[in-house]
């Protein structure tokens, strides 16, 4: 009698080819699959100024007059003539509909004629802001000085004939923090000098730059 002989062969090597076979018939092994999900929404705030009323002058009908140098010894005066006015104008350069600058219109007026301007800002957004800069625009915005702090003065050409027509005597307010929905009175000297010439109608822009209140550029 002659007995057969089992050939054995190992689990694994079987599995593995169980599993080519079932991958050639295009069977797949299925499997559970869940995800979790975390939504995150960020809102920014709105960093905003506006210039509101009160926006005007002590030209208020009769004229003020200075010397040069905006007379320190106090001899600012009126002289009781009605001669020459101030208007003052504010726009919205970049529709956005908040009044970012102010434009100021001299009109018939002569050497020695002052004026000083006060504007108010309001903070109309949701942080606080501080002002960074002033800068005041002339000869159709080509021409510009920019005021970075302390109590500056200077002169404007606004003409263009290569003499100073007005000086400019500033406060100090640069660098001041505005808290949302505050108001702050800004205020700037204007004379007009002995070069301005005749019969011409003098005017310049004013615009404020501001910025974040814990940003120190």
């Amino acid at each position: 009698m002659t007995l057969l002989k089992k050939t054995k062969t190992s689990l694994p090597v079987v599995a593995i080819f169980i599993i080519i076979a079932l991958s050639i018939a295009g069977f797949s092994f299925a499997h559970w699959e869940k995800y979790m999900w975390i939504n995150v929404d960020v809102k920014t705030g709105l960093l905003c100024a506006e210039f509101v009323p009160r926006i005007g002058g002590v030209d208020t009908g009769v004229d003020w007059t200075c010397g040069p140098g905006f007379d320190p010894e106090g001899a600012l005066r009126s002289d009781g003539k009605n001669i020459g006015n101030s208007l003052f104008t504010v726009l919205d350069t970049n529709n956005d509909k908040c009044n970012d600058t102010v434009n100021i219109l001299l009109n018939n007026t002569y050497p020695s004629y002052y004026e000083e301007l006060t504007v108010h800002i309001h903070n109309c957004g949701t942080i606080p802001l501080k002002i960074w800069k002033v800068i005041f625009f002339y000869d159709g915005g080509n021409k510009n000085v920019t005021l970075t702090g302390g109590f500056p003065y200077f002169t404007l050409d606004l003409t263009g004939d290569g003499k100073a027509d007005v000086e400019i005597k500033w406060g100090d307010n640069i660098g001041v923090q505005l808290d949302v929905c505050e108001k702050m009175e800004v205020s700037f000297e204007i004379h007009v000098l002995q070069d301005a010439p005749q019969d011409t109608t003098m005017h310049f822009n004013v615009k404020f730059i501001y910025i974040n209140w814990n940003e120190n550029p």
